[in-house]
């Protein structure tokens, strides 16, 4: 072993070593920082061990990783399988929307095609599709456009994996989940909701004066009443869980909107929980500043109730010595389009150049070697880059912002440059932000009550 699987980071206040095999995380003295920056040169630990072997805090450090290095394990999992086990898939059953959101990645819901509902045939042929396909589909995500414009279609997809749980052609029936504006609600539409869906994602993004200017009809007109009319029914007469997802904008800094601002207005409104995101027009930069703003007293002031999702999502790894999940497409991910065209991710739906066959002929899965480097053990990480990266184990996400080429429609071997760089400044700063709770007793324990719940 040698000493360059140690990252070392600095702040005004803090310093800190992270050796990344096996997520060990120890605030240092500034000598400390300054003798191991200049260990790092020899690339030898037992070199480094005779040259400081005075250093109190460095030999005990150094000792500690060389001792922790045996727990040391590899997360690559071989699955010998034909049949998979496939984790999500994004079915648009509707390439339509009733609103015409200003910031849509999705061109108004039709992802630049033609505006159209999921037939019923189609329908039918995702199910049997998946159970001819796959040994089990844990959750299958109502999509669009807006899904709610087709509620026979997911009537169609729910009752017939019904049919083959009864006929016992599967065991298990997938997890029903609707993604949707929250702006459509029937009686038929209460009803089917209640039978068949276990959760919702409702978009929305804050108060009415924000959501009222971006999130509109095609005649201009706000849809903010309607969303907050949906959330109060489903929580009135329905058990299914609600989350929202609010993309923050250009607009939400002019009014003067933080993160902060849109969790605390949800919780207080609504009492739920979600994610803020930022559009993908706005700077990268804007990312690593909501980290570096986030400072003790943020954290005793919202006592931890509002710190972004990755930020749980990297402690999780680190307390449990595993890896952040990078969006495992085609291995357990993947998207349907309404006509049957199969995706790595609904975020390229429509794409032609990403097309990865169709859900009733030649596709990924039944004719693999038509469709490389997308065999079914793709793995982004994979690449010289990424291996030797002290981050490699807390670099998680959307493997579409991290290794799609838009300029050219294909996803590329190693990562995007410019959002690699700014990954790892904010990664540093969740570590500097989780030892500085780690140093107040009332933060801590606080974590530790979070964490367990």
């Amino acid at each position: 072993m040698n000493l360059e699987k140690i990252h070392l980071i600095k702040s005004k206040d803090m310093c800190l070593s992270y050796y990344y095999p096996t997520a060990d995380i120890r605030v240092i003295n500034k000598e400390t920082y300054d003798i191991l920056s200049a260990l790092k040169e020899y690339k030898d630990i037992h070199e480094a061990l005779e040259l400081y072997r005075d250093e109190e805090q460095v030999v005990s450090l150094i000792r500690s990783i060389y001792a922790s290095n045996k727990g040391e394990h590899s997360t690559n999992i071989q699955n010998g399988s034909k049949r998979k086990v496939i984790k999500r898939i994004t079915l648009h059953i509707s390439n339509d929307c009733n609103l015409r959101c200003k910031y849509c990645f999705g061109g108004g819901g039709s992802y630049n095609q033609e505006r159209n509902l999921m037939t019923e045939q189609t329908a039918i042929e995702f199910v049997d599709f998946c159970v001819e396909q796959f040994e089990r589909v844990e959750k299958i995500v109502f999509f669009g456009g807006e899904p709610m414009l087709n509620l026979k279609g997911m009537e169609i997809v729910c009752n017939r994996f019904k049919y083959y749980k009864e006929e016992g052609k599967i065991d298990i029936l997938p997890n029903f989940v609707i993604i949707t504006n929250g702006t459509i609600l029937t009686d038929r539409m209460l009803a089917f909701i209640k039978r068949n869906i276990s959760a919702m994602t409702i978009s929305i993004d804050g108060p009415k004066e924000i959501n009222d200017i971006q999130r509109i009809y095609k005649n201009g007109k706000g849809s903010y009443e309607r969303i907050a009319h949906f959330i109060h029914t489903i929580q009135e007469k329905t058990n299914v869980k609600i989350q929202y997802e609010a993309t923050y904008t250009q607009l939400h800094i002019d009014h003067n909107y933080s993160h902060e601002d849109i969790s605390k207005f949800m919780d207080q409104t609504f009492g739920i929980e979600g994610v803020v995101v930022n559009d993908q027009e706005l700077s990268l930069q804007l990312l690593l500043d909501l980290w570096n703003s986030i400072d003790l007293e943020y954290l005793k002031r919202t006592e931890l109730k509002y710190l972004p999702k990755d930020f749980w999502l990297l402690l999780h790894a680190i307390v449990h010595n595993t890896s952040t999940n990078i969006c495992p497409v085609i291995d357990q991910y993947l998207a349907v389009s309404t006509d049957g065209t199969i995706y790595a991710c609904h975020t390229i739906n429509g794409i032609k150049e990403c097309k990865l066959g169709s859900i009733d002929g030649y596709n990924v899965y039944n004719h693999p070697e038509l469709y490389k480097p997308f065999d079914h053990e793709i793995d982004f990480r994979s690449n010289e880059k990424c291996e030797k990266c002290w981050a490699q184990r807390l670099c998680g996400g959307c493997t579409v912002h991290r290794f799609f080429n838009h300029k050219i429609n294909q996803f590329e071997a190693y990562p995007n440059e410019d959002f690699c760089k700014i990954t790892l400044l904010c990664i540093e700063q969740i570590l500097l932000i989780i030892a500085s709770i780690r140093k107040d007793p009332q933060l801590w324990s606080l974590l530790i009550q979070k964490m367990n719940n």
